[in-house]
Parts: structure tokens; sequence; C-alpha cells
């Protein structure tokens, strides 16, 4: 039986599928073979789902058994680092206990990013997606009212994935403060070849292989063209590419992904949104520098150029 010794627990739109992407290329490195397999999630959430439809249910929790999650690794052989990366892990209630109950002896990486940045982005992609039809502000003062308790037809909140020191110290009352490492996207934005090679040394294995880091994955942004964007994300499409052979799913990405990057647009965030949220948000970062010993206080910087970042800067998602 193969199961993971190491956990990417998110966060969302903080680099974490350019990760799970680059950690794939190490021939030492075998990760599941969904990307979110959000299986202790399910575990601590499937209570609450008698509401949700199936199709959403299956999107959301598309390893729902001890089985199937065993089977995500059946590739892995005799891989000395063996991982999956699921960032509704990181904020969910619950899911630290699940995770040690089952793993105890894992090892957890986390990526941040600042929290104001981040909640923008994941605004834009549920825009672009069709599933969040409101207007940013208004979605904040929805969210305020939830607290933890997310309500799962939200998917995950554009807020409550940013208190990050609220949401690391579940896991670091179970796990060692030495096997959870915490990494910044501003880090893996400015030197992607670093950071990666930093999570090797981690868990262990060559930190010398070379590596292929020019692509970037999942854009953030808002679609000019929503019926272009409803095309190639349709339920139909994604169940096809997941079937695809990784060769023929190559050839694909070729041609989608920059049609993909035309269609997308980075438009600022509402100034007073900015505002409220760095507010928010600002006691959890505050806590967040004395854990990492390091200076977050950009993250706290009201005016910093949110949605004029470059192309291949925002996509590093």
């Amino acid at each position: 039986m193969t199961l993971p010794n190491f956990i990417i627990i998110g966060a969302a739109r903080c680099g974490t599928t350019s990760l799970y992407e680059y950690l794939r290329q190490h021939p030492d490195i075998a990760m599941s073979d969904i990307k979110e397999t959000n299986y202790f999630a399910w575990e601590v959430e499937k209570d609450r789902t008698a509401d949700v439809p199936v199709r959403r249910l299956e999107e959301f929790y598309p390893v729902r058994t001890w089985a199937d999650y065993q089977a995500q690794f059946g590739h892995a052989g005799s891989c000395p680092a063996v991982g999956e990366a699921t960032p509704r892990y990181q904020f969910v209630p619950g899911v630290a206990e699940c995770i040690h109950a089952h793993l105890p002896e894992v090892r957890l990486i986390a990526i941040l990013r600042d929290p104001t940045r981040r909640a923008w982005a994941h605004y834009m992609v549920k825009h672009r997606l069709g599933r969040e039809p409101r207007g940013f502000m208004e979605v904040i003062e929805d969210e305020l009212q939830w607290h933890e308790n997310v309500p799962l037809a939200a998917g995950g909140g554009c807020l409550v994935q940013g208190f990050y020191h609220r949401n690391l110290m579940r896991f670091l009352k179970l796990f060692p403060r030495e096997r959870l490492l915490v990494l910044l996207h501003d880090d893996l934005r400015s030197d992607a070849d670093g950071t990666v090679r930093t999570i090797f040394r981690f868990l262990g294995v060559d930190d010398g292989v070379p590596l292929d880091l020019s692509n970037r994955f999942a854009p953030a942004g808002m679609a000019q063209s929503t019926a272009l964007e409803a095309l190639m994300t349709n339920p139909i499409s994604a169940a096809i590419e997941r079937n695809m052979p990784r060769s023929m799913l190559k050839a694909v990405h070729l041609v989608s992904k920059p049609l993909r990057r035309r269609n997308t647009v980075r438009p600022k965030i509402p100034p007073e949104a900015e505002t409220m949220l760095r507010e928010i948000y600002r006691p959890d970062i505050r806590a967040l520098e004395t854990l990492l010993d390091r200076d977050l206080r950009t993250w706290l910087a009201r005016g910093s150029k949110l949605g004029q970042e470059p192309a291949a800067v925002e996509a590093l998602t």
C-alpha cells in the first residue's frame, strides 16, 4: 500500500498548480493522478453535502473512498517522495486532525500569497467560470458573516483562505514545525528554480535534476468572452481532458492555453475592497510574520499594483 508522505495543503491561487506540475518532473517524486483529491476534506465535510448537486459533489470531491485515495498513488513504485496537492486542506476545520489520524508522519508544504491579492485572484477565477455573478464587495460583505463555516456551495470562499496564521496553527498543533515548509508566492515568482529546489531538499530528493519551469499554470483573470470560456471549461471538456493520454493532452494545451490567456483580462481590484481587506487581514499577517520570522509589510501596503502584474506572474497560481 503506497500512501503520500507529503501534501501541499494550499493555499489556492498561490501557485499550487505550478508546484504540482513542477514536482511531477522529478524522477523520485510521484504525485497523485488527480491534483486536488480533496479526500480528507470529504471525510470532514461529507455529512454537510446533502444539498450539494451530484455534479458539483463529483467536482468538489473526486476521491471519496480510502481505496480510491490509495489508487491515486498506484504508479508510485519505489519513489521515495509521494504526494498530492489540495488547497482546500489548508482552511477547512477538522482536516488537520483527519490527515494526522491517517498520515501522522506526513510532511506538509504551504505556499502563501498576499491575502488581498489572493482573494481578488480567487474572485476573478470564480467570476470567469460563471460561479460568482455578484460584485466583489458584495461577496466580501457576505463572507464576513461566515466566519469559518464556509458554505459548501461556495467552494472555498474568497476570504477564509487568506487567514494563513489561523489556518496553519491547526496543523502546528499536531505536526512538528520542522515538518511544515512554508513558501511564499513572491519567491516562486522571482526565483521559481530556487523555490522548487528548496522543496526537493525538504523532501530529501536530489535537488540537482534539470527542470522545465517555462510553463505557467491556472492563470487568474476574467474572461473577455464568456462563451469561449464556457466552451473550454465545461464539464464535458474537463472529462475528455482527464481521460486523454498525456502526449495528446500536451498537444491540446499548446493550443488551448494561449487561447485562454488571450481571452483573459485582469482588472484592478476596487479600491474600497482593497482597503477593507488589508485591514481585515492585518492581525493575521502580523501573527504570521512572527511565526515565519519574515517581514510581510508589503502585504499591508495599500495601493499595491493589484491587477497590473505581468501575465506570466499572474499565471503562477
